[in-house]
């Protein structure tokens, strides 16, 4: 963004002609961070062949970013798109997640109780987590009431339920966005503070049935400062 006049200018020191590089939102600056290989090799960083990747924020929130060759705007399922080089951050966000987690255990807890589960064991409990009333995608539905119940009386397989639950919404919103025409992908890229725990993980590759990783950067600032960058380089060529 270049300011053009004084204005409305903001108190920040700028003057006429200064050049202001914005950064974005958790999920895309997470799906523009996600896209690095294990060998560290940035893939969206203006080339032309792109790897076929899905990128996953599981933080507060569920952000789902896909990386495909279409464009994709569906307001019915909360579906959205942004532009990335020639390519389209197709996705949406979903308010399952952290949130609704931290409502219920410590993160003592989750850690605890996360080390005493199998996670390829399926859980027979069918929940839709959501920290308050309301959900914006796959489903976009303002009056969707949460569902946690029943509750077993095993901690850890009441979060054992949520978990399998929540990486069902994102199998779910992965399929939705197959259907409505983005590019099929083979792999997910995980970011957030979901990102850290590991049966999680495994418990979201084995519902999802494709490879799932983390991401080598998992700050959401690192892609912001990638935007911010190729911004710089471009206005430099």
């Amino acid at each position: 963004m270049i300011f053009a006049s004084n204005e409305g200018k903001p108190e920040v020191g700028l003057e006429v002609g200064d050049r202001l590089y914005l950064g974005l939102d958790f999920g895309t600056s997470g799906a523009r961070f996600a896209l690095i290989d294990k060998r560290g090799t940035i893939h969206a960083q203006g080339k032309r062949e792109y790897p076929l990747y899905k990128v996953t924020s599981l933080g507060s929130t569920l952000a789902i970013k896909l990386l495909s060759t279409s464009r994709v705007d569906d307001a019915r399922y909360g579906v959205y798109s942004h532009r990335l080089d020639d390519r389209w951050l197709v996705g949406g966000a979903s308010n399952t997640g952290g949130a609704v987690l931290l409502q219920i255990f410590t993160d003592e807890q989750l850690e605890n109780l996360s080390e005493q589960m199998n996670p390829m064991k399926t859980s027979p409990l069918d929940y839709y987590p959501l920290p308050t009333v309301g959900e914006g995608f796959p489903v976009a539905d303002p009056k969707m009431v949460p569902r946690l119940h029943p509750r077993p009386e095993s901690d850890d397989e009441y979060l054992h339920g949520i978990f399998e639950s929540i990486a069902r919404i994102e199998a779910k919103a992965y399929s939705l966005l197959k259907d409505l025409g983005a590019t099929q992908v083979e792999d997910v890229f995980m970011a957030g503070g979901g990102a850290k725990n590991e049966k999680w993980m495994k418990i979201r590759e084995r519902v999802l049935g494709l490879p799932v990783s983390r991401a080598i950067q998992t700050e959401a600032a690192y892609g912001a400062a990638l935007l911010a960058l190729k911004g710089t380089q471009q206005c430099v060529q």
